[in-house]
């Protein structure tokens, strides 16, 4: 990790308690907490060194790196979707100063930090930029929602901005107020209002020119209306994520367990050492 990069983790309330968001809810102390957490916390199923004996990767060690929890206190996790929390999220990330790049992921999506930077370092980050990887909606909500963007960044892939679209995020509110009044409160996702945010300001989403089963593998099982969403076996892994002919991934999703996502990174690290992957596999 570079030295200058910053991890936060976004949470509901710990409590059960959430109220409704009004026009603006200022994030302060009585709104928000912000903790910062050790990395040396295992898993409550798992701890890393378990984790490591399985893979065989004992002798490596991990970097250390700060990590940071903010609570938000007027939300809850459980609540679906979970847009009042993410119009806390975007608003806070687009107050901070110090970066150039903000990346807004879901906690199951491996992201290849450093190849990542590569390609983000090559934009002009004062510009605003939107990134991710392309969706159009699910055929039956195109109507319902009413999506007339022609693309927009899908949320479990995250959601990428530059510091020069700090102006354009800080407008999400208002415009998802806008939407619910015709939508209702219940029929939208994130990830499309933050789109059409972006999409009513003018700014567009690029794709880096990437072909996106390559740079934003799909992971996840075959979906079950009564399971939730689960990842692929180790053996369908490897056998997806280290073709001969595939480019090195940005971001994998979803992966839904510690284990899980110490493999992909081996695998991700397998594929970089056949491929010798660096930015310049991308255009703009």
């Amino acid at each position: 990790f570079n030295p200058s990069d910053r991890f936060m983790i976004y949470s509901g309330s710990s409590s059960d308690v959430s109220t409704p968001l009004g026009p603006s809810s200022p994030l302060n102390s009585r709104t928000a907490t912000l903790r910062r957490i050790t990395t040396k916390s295992s898993s409550p199923k798992r701890s890393r060194e378990a984790i490591k004996r399985k893979y065989n990767k004992s002798n490596q060690s991990n970097d250390e790196f700060a990590l940071f929890w903010m609570e938000l206190k007027d939300v809850s996790d459980f609540d679906y979707p979970a847009l009042d929390k993410n119009v806390l999220q975007w608003e806070h990330m687009s107050q901070l100063t110090a970066f150039k790049w903000y990346l807004r992921c879901d906690d199951d999506a491996y992201v290849n930090i450093r190849l990542y930077r590569q390609l983000l370092l090559k934009l002009d980050y004062t510009v605003p930029h939107y990134i991710g990887k392309r969706a159009f909606g699910r055929a039956q909500e195109l109507e319902l929602l009413q999506i007339t963007m022609k693309t927009y960044a899908e949320g479990g892939f995250c959601q990428v901005f530059s510091a020069g679209a700090q102006r354009l995020v800080r407008n999400c509110r208002k415009s998802v107020d806008q939407w619910r009044d015709v939508l209702g409160k219940k029929h939208t996702h994130d990830d499309v209002e933050f789109g059409r945010c972006m999409h009513e300001q003018g700014l567009g989403l690029n794709g880096l020119g990437l072909n996106p089963k390559d740079a934003f593998p799909n992971v996840g099982k075959p979906m079950n209306k009564t399971r939730p969403m689960s990842t692929a076996t180790d053996g369908v892994l490897k056998k997806r994520l280290t073709r001969s002919d595939m480019q090195c991934p940005l971001v994998i999703h979803p992966v839904k367990s510690p284990d899980k996502m110490h493999y992909v990174h081996r695998l991700v690290e397998r594929l970089e050492r056949m491929h010798h992957c660096s930015s310049t596999r991308a255009s703009g």
